[in-house]
């Protein structure tokens, strides 16, 4: 019992992960090689199990030329807005916390606790509440954001944020940096704190710059945290599909499926 402790400690969480995380990931990969239809469900049939016809169907174009065509289509414009919504996901939270902590510890900056406050609140509040506030903000019928783009004269008719197809990727891509970066300012932040302060002192007795500073001191001083930063900047919009499917609502299926691609 005691050369087995650890194992027996890790047991518990480990029943939870496979039950919660690795047997709903099987089960979303096993679904790809079955022939999901109505006349196929229980009581009837369990499964209809078809190997890979659905492969073979997508990528052949299909016996019939339309519907063939059609599935090939949608797919490529699925993939394609996937490795879209992932690059900028991933990259644009990351770098707008480094630029935002980077000001932040600019010693001209007046109120640093204020501003510090504010700009972590998308991070305080719980997501939940969050994206049920923006979706009832960019109502393109009712929303408060479209009838002040009117009032202020910005344009001349409600802009359709969560149903038109182009305008609604641009929506979830901005919605998603407004979430992602206060965490990434958060943890750069404190790495910048530890900075010795005579280091930056130093360099500018030398003539250095403030690009020059940033490179030669704040990059090479803050690297262990900024690869740490950006793999988790590069993992957490894997999970973001909820926050598609919050925001688009019905919508969801037709334009914003990207996400879903992965699982």
């Amino acid at each position: 019992w005691e050369s087995m402790f650890h194992y027996i400690i890790l047991l518990p969480s480990g029943i939870l992960l496979m039950f919660l995380s690795i047997m709903p990931i099987i089960f979303s990969a096993l679904t790809a090689f079955t022939n999901y239809t109505k006349t196929n469900m229980p009581p009837t049939h369990l499964v209809d199990w078809v190997g890979l016809d659905n492969f073979l169907y997508l990528f052949s174009m299909g016996s019939e030329t339309g519907a063939g065509n059609q599935w090939f289509t949608t797919f490529w414009n699925v993939f394609v807005w996937t490795i879209i919504f992932a690059v900028i996901s991933t990259t644009a939270p990351f770098f707008l916390g480094l630029f935002q902590a980077v000001i932040l510890n600019n010693k001209r900056v007046v109120g640093k606790k204020m501003w510090r406050s504010i700009l972590i609140l998308p991070w305080a509040m719980p997501q939940l509440i969050t994206l049920l506030v923006f979706k009832n903000l960019l109502n393109g019928q009712f929303g408060p954001v479209a009838q002040m783009l009117i009032d202020i004269g910005l344009t001349d008719y409600k802009i359709p944020f969560l149903s038109d197809p182009f305008i609604a990727k641009i929506t979830i891509i901005m919605v998603n940096l407004w979430l992602g970066f206060p965490m990434f300012m958060v943890m750069i932040q404190g790495v910048l704190a530890n900075i010795d302060t005579g280091l930056y002192e130093a360099a500018r007795i030398d003539g250095a710059n403030n690009a020059q500073v940033f490179t030669k001191i704040i990059l090479p001083l803050s690297k262990p945290i900024l690869v740490y930063t950006a793999l988790q900047a590069f993992i957490s919009p894997w999970m973001d599909f909820i926050m598609a499917k919050m925001i688009m609502g019905d919508n969801y299926d037709k334009y914003t499926v990207a996400i879903g691609l992965w699982y």
